[in-house]
């Protein structure tokens, strides 16, 4: 059985598996496990707001609406936590960060808590995402130093037919039919934005639901001169129904000198990544 019909088949059977069955099997199968790191977070809530505490060191400050994300990746995810944790190493040492799929702006928050003198550039062609990240960025003192921009970002500069699912959620698969259409999202490259916005960024996270390989090609110039490290969210089902795979994205990746590991500091092989049984596939390249 190939890879990809074993994750299609576990994400059908996993509705009907009774939860006693699938607790000792998700840490392997169905990718929800403890964190493998240890990264003290505290949640307060009062009449006039809510508090995630990270660390001891970033406070993030949240509305009732972002609850559920916050819990989400600060609580319930160990791989998101693990994930947070290594974004948080590296963030220490530097002071420009592109959030590519930022949606609401928790990396671009915590990147920017960190550092007084840190800033991001946030790519998030949902209006509900921008919207979000606009008010949490207000909320904790960072608006100036935020610059959310509402577009996709691909291999270069264009127009693509995109869908916006019932959450908010934009993806550029024209083979999705759920969700309202939208004719002509704006695109952009990572090497014609860092030229015209004169920036060079220290760090990267990627989550693009699939898109992974068009970003990384559209900054084959950033990638070459620079080498920025790179939080990466591999959507492996996603890029296979596109008909590309994890081994085409860490190829491009290779060709610059990238080596990987986990979010939890694992040395990570390319066939480790290429044949893994998870959907997403978070890791660190650099």
């Amino acid at each position: 059985m190939s890879l990809h019909w074993g994750r299609a088949l576990r994400q059908r059977l996993a509705p009907f598996i009774p939860e006693r069955i699938k607790r000792p099997l998700r840490p392997r199968l169905f990718g929800y496990r403890p964190s493998g790191v240890v990264l003290p977070i505290a949640f307060s809530s009062n009449d006039r707001e809510r508090c995630a505490v990270i660390d001891q060191c970033v406070t993030l400050r949240y509305r009732d609406e972002d609850a559920a994300d916050f819990q989400y990746h600060l609580a319930d995810n160990g791989e998101s936590i693990e994930e947070i944790a290594s974004f948080m190493a590296l963030a220490g040492s530097a002071r420009t960060f592109f959030d590519v799929g930022a949606w609401k702006g928790l990396f671009s928050l915590i990147f920017c808590r960190l550092h007084d003198d840190a800033r991001a550039v946030a790519y998030e062609p949902s209006s509900s995402g921008i919207d979000a990240m606009t008010a949490l960025a207000a909320l904790n003192g960072c608006a100036s130093r935020i610059m959310p921009r509402p577009v996709g970002v691909g291999l270069s500069a264009g127009r693509a037919p995109a869908r916006m699912a019932p959450g908010g959620i934009i993806t550029l698969d024209a083979d999705v039919s759920s969700g309202d259409a939208i004719d002509d999202l704006q695109i952009v490259s990572l090497d014609d934005e860092g030229r015209a916005l004169n920036l060079v960024p220290d760090l990267l996270k990627i989550d693009v639901e699939g898109y992974e390989f068009e970003v990384l090609a559209g900054a084959r110039r950033l990638l070459r001169e620079h080498k920025p490290a790179i939080c990466l969210e591999l959507h492996l089902d996603l890029l296979e129904r596109r008909g590309q795979s994890a081994a085409h994205v860490v190829a491009e990746l290779q060709a610059h000198g990238y080596r990987f590991r986990t979010c939890a500091g694992d040395e990570l092989s390319p066939s480790q990544i290429g044949h893994s049984m998870h959907a997403v596939r978070r890791l660190v390249a650099f």
